[in-house]
């Protein structure tokens, strides 16, 4: 298969998870979205260190949540571009982000200049990629005293494990079902291609492939124990939200030192220097 007809076809996968995607509401309400509202936060906090007038890179924004939230009751004094491969998607995130400008194209065609951002944010976009390679392209975007900050799934939890053994074998109209609830499947029942990499991959690619970088933070997240089936469960029996439990208890528990195994998610800092 050749390497335009991947694209195109990850293209076409994208596209049509699009709108699902940015329907997506948690039935848990707030608590599991805390995993998400922490990232924001970070980039917030190292925005106020962007210059004035400086550029803002979201590359993989998809339907531009994370630009939105980002852009909330902040002050207008950076430029921001969003930048994703499908175009259904973008459309999606022109409609909350009027004053973001979005480019559609892949990561390994980056039609910007070296050193141009003062920032870049990449979302849970790597896990998408076969290779870590196309980061290089993205990385060359930043400049001087920019930030690079990494959001991204990883590898090692059992439980996501089987999950994602057992995708093949989940029946079509049960993926049409967990569709409904806002999964990332197509309309055939395809998810966009994954790649499962484990925290040291990214780490250790950023430290051995990249000139001038220092890594400032590394924090793990998304602990997928019992919340996390949870959650899952929940898309298909809303009722399960209604039974009372101790989950702000559970939730702490969860994100203790010894289960960091159970992370399914991790956000690395990256500053050039």
């Amino acid at each position: 298969m050749s390497v335009l007809k991947d694209k195109k076809e990850q293209q076409a996968i994208f596209d049509d998870v699009a709108p699902g995607i940015s329907n997506h509401a948690s039935v848990l309400g707030g608590l599991l979205q805390k995993d998400g509202d922490m990232f924001i936060g970070k980039v917030k906090s190292y925005i106020t260190k962007v210059r004035k007038g400086g550029i803002i890179i979201d590359v993989g924004c998809g339907t531009g949540s994370l630009l939105d939230a980002v852009n909330h009751n902040a002050p207008n004094n950076y430029y921001m571009i969003g930048i994703d491969i499908s175009a259904e998607s973008v459309k999606l995130a022109k409609q909350k982000n009027a004053q973001v400008d979005f480019i559609v194209c892949d990561i390994e065609t980056l039609p910007l200049r070296d050193q141009v951002s003062d920032m870049i944010i990449i979302k849970n976009l790597l896990h998408h990629l076969s290779t870590l390679h196309p980061l290089n392209n993205i990385i060359r975007l930043l400049n001087s005293s920019g930030f690079l900050l990494i959001d991204d799934k990883i590898s090692g939890n059992p439980l996501q494990g089987i999950l994602t053994l057992a995708h093949p074998l989940i029946p079509y109209n049960f993926k049409m079902l967990l569709r409904e609830k806002a999964d990332h499947f197509d309309r055939y029942g395809h998810l966009p291609p994954i790649t499962e990499y484990r925290p040291k991959a990214y780490l250790k690619f950023i430290a051995q492939n990249s000139n001038k970088l220092t890594i400032v933070e590394v924090k793990y997240h998304g602990f997928f124990l019992f919340l996390g089936a949870l959650e899952y469960l929940s898309r298909l029996f809303p009722r399960i939200s209604n039974i009372h439990m101790p989950i702000y208890t559970l939730y702490s528990l969860e994100r203790h030192k010894m289960l960091r195994w159970s992370a399914v998610s991790m956000t690395i800092v990256v500053e050039r220097v």
